[in-house]
């Protein structure tokens, strides 16, 4: 399973020569973003590659070899960020509540050279799609339950689940579609995330084969 962060974009403005961007959370050091002035070319749109670190604090006491005493240590999360000016979005393989951090200290700090947002899916006109909807999640109101989550072959026909759906209470949906002729299990999540359940091995050919699968997948979607 891989789970890729998209956002829709009006500015990203980084350039090579700028060298690297420290990243701040919460007023300390938290993060780096570089231009490394490379390019994939992906379904024929060209994505620019950004090399991000974001580094999480762990709070747990550990002793160096020289001795020495510590009670939180950073760990380092090392990611890509694969931008493309045409379509104006991009996406980000990684753990999508680290990546989210790192987006919103991102642009909070360097608003001047980023600008962008996430992207809402339509679940009633994906699942009206030759697609076969196999679970969702909902969110509810009662005193002890705020979501739900139902699973099974066209789920969405269930009574509760298409009612939740068409009132637009949807926060995330699994779907079998075809992509580029082979059948993906995908799911969208409205924290703007799109995850494939499938597993892929890389080729000559297609030595990116989860970003080409969320980036197919996303033009399909775009043009519903």
């Amino acid at each position: 399973m891989r789970s890729l962060t998209i956002r829709t974009c009006q500015k990203f403005a980084l350039l090579p020569a700028e060298g690297t961007l420290t990243v701040n959370h919460k007023g300390q050091r938290a993060g780096t973003i570089a231009n490394v002035d490379d390019t994939r070319v992906i379904s024929n749109t060209t994505f620019r590659i950004f090399d991000c670190t974001f580094f999480k604090t762990i709070n747990d006491h550990i002793i160096l070899d020289d001795g020495t005493t510590h009670d939180h240590y950073q760990k380092a999360n090392t990611f890509r960020l694969y931008y493309s000016k045409k379509e104006n979005l991009f996406f980000v393989p990684g753990a999508t509540n680290t990546v989210k951090t790192f987006l919103k200290d991102l642009i909070t700090q360097y608003p001047e050279k980023f600008e962008y947002q996430k992207y809402n899916f339509d679940f009633n006109k994906i699942r009206t799609t030759n697609t076969l909807v196999k679970g969702v999640w909902f969110k509810v109101n009662g005193s002890s339950v705020d979501s739900k989550a139902f699973f099974g072959d066209e789920v969405d026909q269930d009574d509760e689940a298409n009612e939740a759906l068409d009132a637009e209470n949807g926060t995330y949906l699994i779907a079998q579609m075809d992509i580029a002729t082979i059948e993906r299990t995908i799911g969208f999540s409205q924290k703007s995330a799109i995850v494939i359940y499938n597993t892929i091995t890389p080729t000559d050919e297609v030595p990116l084969p989860y970003l080409q699968t969320v980036f197919d997948a996303f033009l399909i979607i775009k043009q519903l």
